[in-house]
């Protein structure tokens, strides 16, 4: 997330009042704040890189997350169905 972007990874540390100024001491912050800063920084990306507007702008690995995201709950049961 440091590298598509740094500003959102330091403004959710600031929201967590942890502020970071060096990318090496912000990833160390955000490896600390893990369970964390998740949601914050999920909403503080989001603000920057709105779905699906800009989309195309997010990191890969989070691509492929939503993606998954999307086939399986494309694959969900019908009321009653069972899930194998």
């Amino acid at each position: 997330m440091i590298d598509a972007d740094q500003a959102a990874c330091k403004a959710a540390c600031e929201a967590l009042d942890r502020p970071s100024e060096q990318t090496k001491e912000l990833l160390e912050t955000m490896k600390s704040l893990k369970g964390s800063i998740g949601t914050v920084l999920a909403k503080e990306f989001l603000s920057r890189h709105p779905y699906p507007e800009k989309e195309a702008t997010w990191p890969s690995p989070l691509l492929e997350l939503v993606n998954l995201l999307r086939e399986r709950l494309n694959d969900t049961p019908e009321d009653g169905e069972d899930l194998e």
